[in-house]
């Protein structure tokens, strides 16, 4: 897709010459930057989100031997006061 831009001179000679430096088209150059200008995707974002809540349910099981422990725990602080 073509777009028009009016971007200011000093900023595209920059651009410009940064995109021969790194030896890639500037049209390239410019996608990268907008890419990583927006961040990451909507949907990959949500999938991290869903994996991260996988993962935490994973630990299930272990709720009774967390609430064990706890209790000793609490048993031992009262001992203290």
């Amino acid at each position: 897709m073509k777009v028009d831009l009016q971007i200011p001179n000093q900023v595209l000679r920059r651009a410009r010459h940064d995109a021969k430096l790194r030896r890639i088209p500037f049209h390239q150059w410019v996608t990268d930057a907008l890419t990583e200008k927006l961040g990451p995707e909507p949907l990959a974002a949500e999938q991290a989100a869903s994996d991260r809540m996988k993962w935490a349910g994973a630990l299930k099981h272990l709720r009774e031997e967390t609430a064990r422990i706890s209790a000793i725990i609490k048993e031992e602080f009262e001992g203290l006061d």
